[in-house]
């Protein structure tokens, strides 16, 4: 990989890593709309990793440093999924997060199907 991609990669990494940060917050906030907003941006970001050969873990480039960028991701992704089913299950109880909220159920289906892209 040449090293204009690979820097392009590692951005794309640490911005993904800022949407998974937002989000953490926007899940403990139980605000759907910015969450959907985040799942937006995310899908992007994922096509773009899913753009890079397969076997980018062998390339030399990517050294422990990098791998370590890419499971600490991956594990906030993993984390987030499970604070999401949780928030999930609290609306589904009657929470406080409004049920007439359109956005709502678009943000629900989005989030689930994104676990199945990245690790989860």
């Amino acid at each position: 990989m040449s090293e204009n991609k690979f820097a392009f990669l590692i951005e794309t990494l640490e911005t993904f890593e800022n949407l998974l940060h937002a989000e953490t917050q926007a899940i403990a906030a139980k605000d759907l709309d910015i969450i959907d907003s985040l799942i937006s941006q995310k899908d992007d970001i994922l096509k773009v990793f899913l753009s890079f050969n397969q076997n980018i873990y062998n390339d030399s480039h990517f050294d422990s440093s990098t791998k370590s960028k890419f499971d600490y991701a991956l594990k906030l992704q993993a984390r987030n999924v499970e604070s999401f089913k949780k928030l999930r299950a609290s609306v589904k109880q009657g929470s406080k997060v409004p049920t007439n909220n359109p956005t709502q159920n678009k943000a629900i289906v989005a989030y689930l199907r994104n676990q199945d892209h990245i690790g989860n």
